[in-house]
């Protein structure tokens, strides 16, 4: 048996020109224009698959087929390829309506993700600043607690 399913996309890499048959299989001239084509696998005869769409219903041996893979892509495809080549992701939280950074996203179907977006010179600014004040806070605690 072979690796090929009914189902399963095919592509036809080689072709046997010339009049023969055999096993109840016609093969004729003209079959190399199904060459380089894709095609579903009707089914499976063995050592030959018999493909859908093929131009009058023709086998081909197995080992002149490729398979291929039709799949629709997953839902976050393009973010997970970014965040492979090193994107920092954030994941959206509907209970607080903000963006969190998220290290090693899950890449749940239900959940929204983004490239973390590039901050501005003044957003920057503002977080030093912000950062600065914090620690100027605590300073003060610590001094009033000293009194």
């Amino acid at each position: 048996m072979n690796k090929f399913k009914v189902g399963d996309r095919v592509r036809v890499l080689e072709v046997e020109t010339g009049t023969f048959s055999s096993d109840c299989i016609l093969w004729v001239n003209g079959m190399e224009k199904c060459k380089g084509k894709f095609y579903t696998v009707k089914e499976n005869l063995g050592g030959y698959i018999h493909l859908d769409d093929s131009a009058s219903g023709w086998s081909f041996a197995a080992e002149w087929l490729a398979l291929t893979y039709s799949y629709k892509p997953h839902v976050h495809c393009e973010l997970i390829k970014a965040w492979a080549d090193g994107a920092e992701i954030e994941v959206y939280s509907a209970l607080s309506d903000e963006w969190f950074s998220e290290c090693t996203p899950l890449w749940l179907n239900g959940f929204e993700y983004r490239i973390r977006p590039n901050k501005t010179d003044k957003e920057l600014q503002i977080e030093k600043l912000e950062e600065q004040a914090k620690q100027l806070a605590s300073d003060i605690t610590k001094l009033k607690e000293t009194l």
